[in-house]
């Protein structure tokens, strides 16, 4: 996670307005241009390893916000992504207390 301070005037010493979804999205979308335009898009093999990663997190991560897609759209369907489900449920269980 990264965290972004920025000083609350401009250079002229006036107020610095930006838009609070420009800050949640926008310089988000821009880093992700800039970082692939220098180094390329991600291959498939790294975006799996990095799905499989996500299985260990007992945080809430992207391949949650599939589950939840799926679950209410009802598309799951790949063996191999319910097995990450149940690993990812077996790994929260073991990271709570009592669990």
């Amino acid at each position: 996670m990264s965290i972004v301070a920025l000083r609350g005037v401009d250079a002229n010493g006036r107020r610095l307005n930006i838009g609070h979804e420009y800050i949640k999205h926008g310089i988000r979308a821009i880093a992700e241009d800039l970082c692939t335009l220098q180094l390329g898009h991600r291959t498939q093999f790294d975006a799996d390893v990095a799905q499989g990663r996500e299985v260990q997190q007992a945080r809430y991560t992207s391949l949650d916000r599939i589950i939840k897609r799926d679950a209410q759209t009802a598309e799951v369907d790949a063996d191999s992504f319910a097995v990450m489900i149940k690993n990812k449920a077996k790994h929260v269980n073991r990271s709570w207390p009592n669990g």
